[in-house]
């Protein structure tokens, strides 16, 4: 019964939602920007994860987390992906 009230309320709303195209991570991509939000790659995250390893090594720890926003994007704006390349394959030269 519950099953077939929640199909029944997401038909009666089919009208109203938009019906143009969908544009998936390229619109996604431009809503965010549109919006100025901040997206992180996976390349961000791997600086942001070395980052909190090298934190930790100064700790005795695994790794030290960061615990604001602000920090993990500071640690975006002051790593060059070319340092970045550096650390996480330090045999390549």
């Amino acid at each position: 019964a519950d099953s077939e009230a929640t199909v029944t309320s997401l038909l009666s709303d089919l009208p109203s939602l938009p019906s143009d195209a969908r544009t998936g991570a390229d619109g996604l991509t431009r809503l965010l920007r549109s919006r100025s939000v901040r997206v992180v790659s996976y390349m961000d995250w791997q600086k942001m994860d070395a980052a909190e390893i090298r934190r930790g090594e100064t700790a005795g720890k695994p790794r030290e987390k960061f615990t604001r926003v602000k920090e993990m994007l500071e640690v975006l704006e002051s790593e060059s992906d070319f340092q970045m390349t550096q650390q996480l394959f330090p045999n390549m030269a």
